[in-house]
């Protein structure tokens, strides 16, 4: 008798937790029928929207449609520009001119916190991460500051080079400027603008219709050549070279405040014994300028394998980088004719300076094999000549009022 009751508590039992799950499902059936009867839509979840504002940096969801039209909408109006070169050689000049056009939002050097703060990691193993943070920066995305700061509460005064900066400087970021005159900006007066947070400079920088990076921090071209695949991008790349002795030169008047990454320009080739020695000198009284000086071989060896690729990279990437190494050189070579009416024709004339010496062009156009590393190219007192030539590789930014 106690069984048959046990197994009708059971019974029942069962059948009432069968009818509880099915009543709210039943609800909920009927409720989406509603909804859809009358074309209503569900409610997101708060935390949910709270996080896809995350993914699109607080602006308003938007459809699939709408996404993918402002992605070709950029893609057709927006350039990028990467001035790829290697400490002292003049690259900061060039940057300048870009930093000082109003059609330009220019950031300079925006690695440099992430060589400090991962420091001493060797640069050949950054490489990565400074491409994606190339990448990152380019579709002003600048929460990847936030990785190397330590804090998630940056603004625009964690910037490297924010005090010299005309967008940071200038309306509406700040009224110490104004972003349509050309005039340098003073460090003293920039200090006094109120920090704003890099959401403000992200809105900024879609304003804009170009965007250049000026960094010292990519060993290798072939680093960037996923970013120059990318149509979205339309990646243009400027890469600087000078004479090596003359950059050799440069480094050593100021070795010292490029000791640190000279060692970890170093330490990408530690592997080999012959770097291993460089990495420990024996005389400790100039470790510094030997540090400096044997960072100088590898950064030779970059140059090089960078002419090389440029040479046999397919159409699309030598469309999109400036300039190739031949036409470095014939320019840098090819006689220039001055406002003499003609007496300085034969000479070379670089930028306003005394003609160009006949050792220095004959090392300038020795065949490669007698180069080795000291591979000649255009330096940066050659752009204001040669800039203002006629000459579809080298244009000098335009100031006017669009």
């Amino acid at each position: 008798m106690k069984r048959r009751l046990q197994k009708k508590y059971l019974i029942l039992i069962l059948a009432y937790s069968v009818i509880l799950l099915l009543i709210p499902y039943m609800m909920d059936y009927r409720s989406k029928a509603t909804q859809a009867k009358h074309g209503l839509q569900t409610q997101r979840c708060p935390d949910l929207d709270n996080a896809m504002a995350l993914w699109n940096n607080g602006d308003k969801p938007t459809n699939g449609t709408e996404m993918f039209g402002d992605m070709i909408n950029r893609t057709h109006t927006k350039t990028h520009i990467y001035v790829h070169a290697t400490w002292r050689t003049g690259s900061s000049f060039l940057g300048e001119l870009f930093n000082q056009h109003p059609d330009v939002f220019y950031l300079y050097e925006p690695m440099w916190n992430m060589w400090q703060t991962l420091y001493p990691g060797d640069a050949g193993s950054l490489q990565g991460a400074v491409r994606d943070m190339m990448n990152s920066l380019y579709r002003c995305d600048f929460s990847v500051l936030k990785l190397y700061a330590g804090t998630n509460n940056i603004s625009t005064s964690y910037i490297f080079g924010w005090k010299t900066n005309k967008v940071i400087c200038s309306e509406p970021l700040c009224n110490a400027y104004k972003r349509d005159e050309i005039g340098l900006v003073k460090g003293e007066v920039c200090e006094k603008c109120r920090p704003r947070d890099i959401t403000d400079l992200e809105r900024e920088c879609k304003k804009y219709p170009v965007v250049v990076i000026k960094d010292v921090r990519v060993l290798d071209l072939g680093v960037l050549v996923p970013l120059i695949r990318d149509p979205a991008l339309r990646l243009q790349v400027i890469q600087l070279f000078r004479d090596p002795r003359a950059v050799h030169n440069s480094r050593m008047k100021s070795k010292l405040a490029l000791v640190k990454e000279s060692i970890q320009v170093l330490r990408s080739k530690k592997q080999t014994d012959k770097y291993k020695r460089l990495l420990m000198p024996g005389n400790r009284g100039n470790r510094a300028e030997n540090y400096v000086a044997s960072a100088m071989e590898l950064i030779c060896d970059n140059w090089l394998n960078d002419m090389l690729l440029a040479v046999s990279a397919p159409h699309w990437v030598q469309r999109n980088y400036m300039q190739g190494p031949e036409a470095q050189e014939r320019r840098a070579t090819e006689h220039h004719r001055g406002d003499r009416g003609g007496q300085e024709q034969g000479k070379l004339r670089l930028g306003g300076e005394e003609p160009f010496p006949k050792s220095k062009r004959k090392f300038v156009q020795e065949g490669p094999d007698q180069r080795h590393h000291m591979h000649m190219c255009i330096t940066m007192a050659d752009w204001p000549d040669l800039a203002t030539r006629e000459s579809p590789d080298i244009q000098v930014p335009s100031y006017s009022k669009h």
